[in-house]
């Protein structure tokens, strides 16, 4: 959160997820045995997984969890799958953009694809 404060990417970030807990997900789960919550800051969250991935969606809505899950999961990601970035077109979250712009200079096989969807994905490539 301290990117998007310092930065200007998102108003009251602070107090934007104040309101959240593993049970208030919980409760928004249809299928809660089939779901396992990683409490914590990613990529820490994460560790000592080790897997490769089709698909990833992405939705933290905050600069530095996109930007670390983008270089965690990208090198993971098969040829040809797929990362979805919620928030990437969202006035709210501009990290989420920033995030995917800086990953994108530095990632010369990702290309990417905004959808006009009413999360304002974008959508990564591995190629």
């Amino acid at each position: 959160m301290a990117e998007d404060a310092k930065s200007n990417f998102s108003k009251n970030s602070k107090k934007l997820f104040s309101n959240t807990s593993v049970n208030t997900v919980l409760k928004r789960m249809r299928y809660k045995n089939n779901c396992i919550i990683k409490q914590g800051w990613f990529p820490e969250t994460i560790k000592n997984i080790e897997a490769t991935f089709a698909f990833v969606s992405i939705d933290c809505d905050l600069y530095e969890p996109i930007y670390n899950g983008l270089k965690y999961f990208f090198p993971r990601l098969n040829k040809g799958g797929y990362i979805f970035v919620h928030e990437y077109t969202s006035s709210i979250y501009k990290g989420s953009r920033e995030a995917v712009k800086i990953f994108l200079s530095e990632e010369h096989t990702a290309h990417l694809f905004p959808l006009t969807d009413q999360g304002g994905t974008g959508i990564i490539k591995k190629s």
